[in-house]
């Protein structure tokens, strides 16, 4: 993996930890809270036999949290270790935080909670208000060092992500993704990642008899592309090639032009079956086993098509859609300048009336960011139904083949955050992006060395 592939990694590994300390910061400062409120009643200032129901329950909830955090384990290579030590030597060994000492700071806090809950529910059971006067603001004491250690740790891990995208805002911007956005990430088990792709350059030269159909070095391109973004993950996971999962989806479109026949190609399908030439390629040499390809068994080894992912439904022949295109394209003069066409369809900039059964840049984005959230519910259904035939948590790849016209509002509008007409925005032939979802759900994706966390904003 290349230099830039693993700073992306390690960006996403980062955020992903940050995310893990800042919920359970959140959690003890929430606990901490509630028994702070408790503070009256243990001072004898209010005398009320619920506070002390309510204050036995709180210190369960808070002993219960902590045995969570200390006995949780994760997996690191096919060994299972306790998941807070390995992901603070990560911090440590990756340069995030300074050292490791404020973990031994950390564990003597919290052994001093786990020792002193017990007696604290002993002497709440006899009713020592004076003993629980001492032993409890000591315990928020504890308590508040493990929410300060952790915010010491949120803070460091921004930091170092902020450093990031101030290095990246030094390069010039560049109006287009490109083939080098897809990039190979190991998704952690029981996550995904999904690689959302442009089709590959097609013939649009009507005079050969291969209009639509992949150009010889598009191809050849697109299984390369799929073969190392497979071999570097299978190359990453080291020995536990078994527990990776592997999806391919396409769009059904056919390719659609004004004035032009229709023809029979599916680019999107067609660069579909690339990616998965690309990966048996990986998968042989890697001595993946074939019912890992989800597809060998869902639909005979080919990709899965979906009218989700189309580019356009602009040519659905209907009288109103006919009416629209005529009508768009005199206004265009798209005889003289048939660009002047798409960029006044794309941007909005059109004062013909556009019918309710032709969709818009916003149509699409909607109905590209419906599509992935399919995918990721068919996601979770394969980690349930996998859960039950394995011992450990599944990894998934989505390989993911789409068309301009369908990524572009949506990346616009869900992961830049701008209104889907708002000015082109390139995607080279087979470019695209990858996407990683957390644990949480959480969709996070990095276009020109910048983190961007997809959205579900409306504009």
């Amino acid at each position: 993996m290349d230099d830039t592939n693993s700073a992306f990694v390690k960006a996403i590994q980062v955020k992903q930890l940050v995310d893990f300390f800042e919920g359970y910061r959140n959690l003890f400062a929430a606990l901490k809270a509630n028994v702070e409120k408790h503070l009256v009643w243990i001072r004898g200032e209010y005398d009320n036999t619920e506070f002390q129901v309510q204050l036995t329950r709180l210190l369960d909830q808070l002993n219960g949290s902590l045995l969570n955090l200390l006995n949780l384990k994760t997996k690191v290579g096919k060994f299972t270790r306790p998941a807070l030590n390995y992901y603070l030597d990560y911090l440590v060994v990756n340069k995030i935080i300074d050292s490791s000492t404020g973990h031994m700071a950390f564990l003597a806090a919290t052994d001093s909670i786990q020792e002193n809950i017990p007696k604290v529910k002993v002497f709440l059971e006899g009713g020592n208000q004076k003993v629980l006067q001492t032993v409890v603001p000591s315990l928020l004491l504890n308590l508040n060092k493990i929410i300060l250690y952790f915010e010491f740790i949120i803070v460091s891990g921004r930091k170092f992500l902020d450093s990031v995208n101030a290095t990246s805002e030094e390069v010039p911007d560049v109006n287009k993704i490109s083939i080098n956005e897809i990039r190979s990430v190991l998704p952690e088990p029981g996550t995904t990642v999904i690689v959302l792709q442009r089709n590959a350059q097609d013939e649009r030269e009507m005079c050969k008899n291969t209009y639509g159909q992949i150009l010889p070095d598009a191809a050849k391109k697109t299984v390369t592309l799929a073969e190392n973004f497979f071999n570097n993950l299978f190359f990453n996971i080291k020995k536990d090639k078994n527990d990776v999962d592997i999806y391919v989806v396409a769009s059904n479109a056919f390719l659609m032009e004004p004035n032009r026949p229709a023809t029979n190609h599916k680019r999107a399908v067609e660069t579909a079956e690339l990616v998965i030439e690309g990966l048996r390629k990986a998968m042989e040499r890697h001595v993946v086993a074939p019912e890992q390809f989800l597809n060998n068994h869902l639909s005979s080894g080919r990709p899965v098509v979906t009218s989700m992912l189309q580019d356009l439904r602009v040519f659905n022949h209907t009288p109103t859609s006919r009416k629209f295109v005529e009508e768009l394209q005199k206004e265009t003069c798209f005889s003289k300048n048939p660009k002047a066409f798409w960029a006044a369809y794309e941007e909005g900039k059109h004062t013909t009336l556009r019918p309710d059964d032709v969709e818009g840049p916003n149509d699409i984005a909607d109905r590209m960011f419906a599509a992935v959230h399919e995918l990721l519910f068919f996601a979770q259904t394969h980690y349930r139904t996998a859960l039950q035939q394995h011992s450990s948590p599944r990894r998934l790849v989505i390989w993911v083949v789409s068309h301009y016209d369908s990524i572009s509002p949506f990346l616009k509008k869900y992961v830049l955050g701008v209104p889907p007409e708002s000015a082109f925005w390139g995607i080279d032939y087979g470019a695209g992006i990858t996407i990683t979802v957390d644990l949480s759900g959480k969709l996070m994706t990095w276009i020109q060395n910048r983190s961007y966390i997809i959205k579900s904003g409306v504009f």
